[in-house]
């Protein structure tokens, strides 16, 4: 995920507070009309210090915002925010390609086939990008029980329970409540699929896993 967080995915663009310290409309600028470009709109809950978007080009960089700023991200238009980041779809799966492969070979791992991977995208309309959150929620909850199941250490829910709450805070606690209610070992693909379809409806592509990776980034550091 690091080398992920490290990739220069992102074009900045600044809000009137960048100038003014007051928010107003972007700066002039035309968001291109290619499908593949999305924006996300940036909110800044801290404007003390006017941030110049144009300088932001990682996702690393966004998650150091969210936490220096408070800033909320949206993928919902908003002409007054602080700022906008221009994301490429191609390009954020093209750098999400190597936690694609990690997320199936753990799926595969646990008796799925890649056609049955397949049909799982296929019924839920999904990205195959979608796979990587759900995969890390699996990670996060199965390692929560190895930790539990030992009871060795008595702090140990106080090191696992910012994983949990922050994808809990990311991806629904329904998920992850679907997970904690059965050990790793007794998932059944049955459970996982209504696990994922649970995922998927937050996750809108390449986009939506890249806020993902930004938020839960940013809330387990």
């Amino acid at each position: 995920m690091n080398e992920f967080l490290n990739q220069d995915l992102i074009e900045g663009v600044n809000g009137a507070n960048f100038y003014t310290q007051t928010r107003a409309t972007l700066e002039t600028h035309t968001v291109p009309t290619s499908e593949n470009i999305k924006p996300i709109y940036v909110n800044l809950k801290f404007k003390d210090t006017p941030i110049n978007f144009k300088d932001l080009k990682t996702p690393k960089q966004i998650v150091e915002l969210v936490g220096n700023t408070g800033a909320k991200l949206s993928l919902i238009k908003d002409e007054s925010c602080d700022g906008m980041l221009l994301i490429s779809d191609i390009e954020t799966k093209q750098a999400l390609n190597p936690l694609i492969s990690s997320s199936k070979q753990y799926l595969y791992e646990k008796g799925f086939t890649e056609d049955e991977i397949q049909d799982m995208l296929q019924e839920n309309d999904a990205d195959e990008s979608e796979i990587v959150p759900f995969v890390t929620a699996l990670i996060k909850e199965e390692y929560a029980q190895q930790k539990f199941s030992q009871n060795t250490v008595n702090n140990s829910w106080e090191n696992i329970k910012p994983y949990v709450r922050c994808l809990g805070d990311a991806l629904g606690v329904d998920a992850i409540y679907a997970l904690s209610q059965s050990t790793a070992k007794n998932w059944s693909k049955a459970v996982l699929k209504r696990v994922f379809k649970t995922v998927a409806k937050k996750m809108y592509g390449p986009i939506g896993v890249l806020i993902f990776t930004i938020e839960f980034a940013r809330c387990a550091s």
